[in-house]
């Protein structure tokens, strides 16, 4: 994991007016697909996220909430040119903690420049108008692209998933240092642990020719991956769709299209039809070619709510007493979001006006979030039904969020 020098790429994001805006759109991107099952929804590809549990009852339709106008003399500035004339700079930007009220932490961006397709690290601190980049040394190629960023359980670490035809490579380290050399190669697919810092597992082509899981931990002072271990091989690639203190939640996507409880030690314990989306430390969310959504019991594989329809797309989601289920029914210009799960007795419903794209729940439970097109990130309060939109700077695409 060497670190890259950045020295020379760290740079606030220009005002609006800055001639060093760049204001190239990103292009787009092709999302790869490693199933051929038609049916699935987009949202096996969404991982899970650990939330804290609200309060629920019945609301109406999503609606955007503007923070509080500011005089815009507070936030313009006059200048006087040689010829005597007045020029008003452009109003600046309200700071993060207006955009989202009651933010605390920071809001980090991984990101895709349109100007040289490398990465950035946005950091964007509740006081700040415009988040600061770091260039992070890795460069999409015609062969192998950006494609996705997760964080740990902390948010203190990052993968960056790097794609060519057939496997994708781990760039792994501090948000602002993750190197320009890939810490590992020829994967197709991998997982942060839920809850213990920097432990990462990947599947990757065994020797032997099945496949293997294989866990370590990303060590931020020796910038290497450590503590590696083989868990078990399994004779047709997977995908991790959760790892913690039981075990592994695993789908096949080739042969089969089936999800499987796994022991730490690879003892299978449970196994259904369906590819699982979400899991948490008692439920996995799965979709069947037949039966639609079916949420099943972590333990036993065995199903704990009426299925749902095909046309949803269901996320679980853990807290600390119960779990968070969040259902998103298809309409003809949106979603019905609808929150509840564990002891809920009235569960949210929020109609969404647009299909975002879903993304599932921040780490306190606070937003639900969607990605509308590859630059703008909408939170939406699903306890009091208000929406607020953040954009990524000018000429940026969004490949990773975390808040924290």
């Amino acid at each position: 994991m060497e670190a890259g020098n950045n020295d020379d790429r760290v740079r606030p994001i220009p005002l609006e007016g800055d001639d060093a805006l760049q204001t190239e759109a990103p292009a787009e991107r092709a999302v790869i697909e490693r199933t051929s099952r038609p049916w699935l929804p987009l949202s096996i590809a969404v991982a899970a996220v650990v939330v804290v549990v609200g309060s629920v009852s019945i609301f109406g339709a999503l609606r955007f909430e503007d923070p509080e106008p500011a005089d815009p003399d507070l936030f313009s500035a006059n200048t006087t040119d040689d010829d005597g004339s007045t020029t008003t700079a452009s109003t600046l930007p309200p700071p993060l903690e207006e955009l989202l009220p009651g933010i605390t932490d920071r809001l980090t961006l991984v990101a895709e420049s349109a100007e040289d397709d490398s990465a950035w690290t946005l950091l964007w601190d509740p006081t700040f108008r415009v988040p600061k980049a770091v260039e992070l040394g890795i460069e999409s190629t015609p062969q192998s692209r950006l494609v996705a960023a997760r964080f740990d359980s902390s948010g203190r670490q990052v993968a960056v998933q790097k794609c060519g035809d057939l496997a994708c490579d781990l760039y792994v380290g501090l948000p602002t240092d993750v190197g320009a050399q890939a810490d590992v190669v020829d994967t197709v697919g991998f997982a942060w642990h839920a809850a213990e810092i920097g432990r990462l597992a990947w599947v990757e082509a065994a020797p032997s020719g099945n496949y293997r899981l294989v866990t370590g931990t990303a060590n931020p002072l020796s910038k290497e991956v450590d503590e590696v271990t083989v868990r078990f091989e399994l004779d047709q690639p997977f995908r991790i769709v959760r790892w913690d203190a039981r075990g592994f939640v695993i789908g096949y996507f080739i042969d089969d299209v089936a999800t499987a409880g796994v022991a730490q030690d690879g003892t299978l314990q449970w196994s259904i039809d369906g590819a699982a989306s979400t899991a948490t430390d008692d439920l996995v969310a799965a979709v069947t070619a037949d039966a639609g959504w079916i949420i099943v019991d972590r333990s036993s594989g065995e199903p704990v709510d009426a299925p749902a329809t095909v046309e949803e797309l269901v996320f679980v989601a853990g807290a600390e007493t119960s779990d968070l289920v969040a259902r998103l029914a298809r309409r003809d210009a949106g979603y019905s979001l609808t929150v509840g799960g564990g002891s809920f007795r009235a569960p949210r419903v929020i109609t969404i006006e647009e299909q975002y794209r879903p993304l599932g729940f921040t780490a306190d439970a606070t937003y639900f979030l969607f990605l509308s097109g590859e630059e703008r990130v909408i939170f939406v309060d699903w306890n009091t039904g208000a929406a607020r939109a953040v954009d990524a700077p000018e000429g940026y695409r969004i490949i990773g969020i975390d808040v924290g």
